[in-house]
Parts: C-alpha cells; structure tokens; sequence
C-alpha cells in the first residue's frame, strides 16, 4: 500500500494520470465507473444502468463541468506552469472536453501532486473569468498508474498523445 513515500529503489519513471471534470462520469454511467474501494485490485465497475446515472445527475449541485477551448488552454498552461515551477517532466499531456490526461515524473507523492495541477488549474481558470466562485471544475478523485519501467512510459505517452481522439481546439483567453 501507498505510504507516501518512495525510496530510490521503488521510485518509478513517471506517472500517468487522469482526472475528470464535475459530473462528467457518474455512477450508473454506461461506460462504467472505478469503484475507489476497489482500487487497489484494478476492479472496473459495470454498474447496472436502471435509471441510477439519471439520479446522480439530478442530485448534483451544479451543472455537469466541461473544458471548452479557452478552458483547456488555461488548463493546459497551468500543467506546464506546475512542471516548471516544481521541477517536475512532463512526458505529455492532453486536455480533453471532459477530462485531463498527465505522464509526469517526479519525485513526489502522485496524490500531491494531483491535487496541485488541480489546484493551480482552477485558480487560472478563476483569474481567468471562466469559472465561478465556489463553482466545481473537477471530479473529487482523480486515478494514477505508476510506470516502473521504460515500456510503460511510452506506452502512456503513446495512449495520451494518439489515443484519445482528434487533437481539441485551444483558444488563448481574449483571442
């Protein structure tokens, strides 16, 4: 289990990172959800659908969250922005309409360091006027593969960069 820290020995290559937008999966969503309890064992829940996704999207507080183009720029400055000031690799990264990918390497606890592209991407997206005061960006948990060796790493930088769909427009805000 995950303690936090991570010897020289144990200290893998990167990291390969996913977080999702508010509302954007749902329990009860048709492409399935990650149970966290499960986690560890790598267990993907198929939920059975009976109207449950209906109901989680009723019971949210907001509206479902979604990265448009002047959005995913910001975000995806942000991600360099952290690399830089943290002198963290960044391997790739891809900012979709719904969800962030991240291969970063780092020699940091991977739960820190979600919770500061999480961080620093909304607080741009605030500067920027494109998000709301108390308004919700981000999905509570986020979901990280370690990468132990070289084969791996690619694989993620592969997935990341050709493997999720047509590249998505990024507008610089005010352009």
């Amino acid at each position: 289990m995950w303690n936090g820290t991570l010897s020289a020995r144990d200290h893998p290559l990167g990291f390969f990172m996913t977080f999702g937008c508010y509302g954007a999966r749902l329990p009860g969503d048709q492409r399935g959800t990650v149970d966290h309890a499960r986690v560890a064992r790598r267990a993907t829940v198929r939920e059975p659908h009976g109207g449950l996704e209906d109901a989680m999207l009723a019971a949210l507080r907001f509206a479902p969250a979604l990265l448009d183009a002047r959005r995913r720029y910001i975000v995806c400055e942000s991600l360099l922005e952290v690399c830089r000031l943290k002198s963290w690799g960044l391997h790739a990264a891809n900012v979709r309409s719904n969800h962030v990918h991240v291969v970063v390497a780092a020699a940091a606890a991977p739960d820190e360091m979600l919770r500061t592209f999480k961080a620093i991407a909304t607080r741009r997206l605030r500067e920027a006027a494109l998000l709301g005061a108390g308004e919700p960006i981000w999905s509570e948990h986020g979901w990280t593969r370690f990468l132990w060796d070289e084969r791996a790493l690619v694989a993620a930088v592969e997935y990341v960069v050709h493997h999720q769909g047509p590249p998505l427009p990024m507008v610089p805000p005010g352009a």
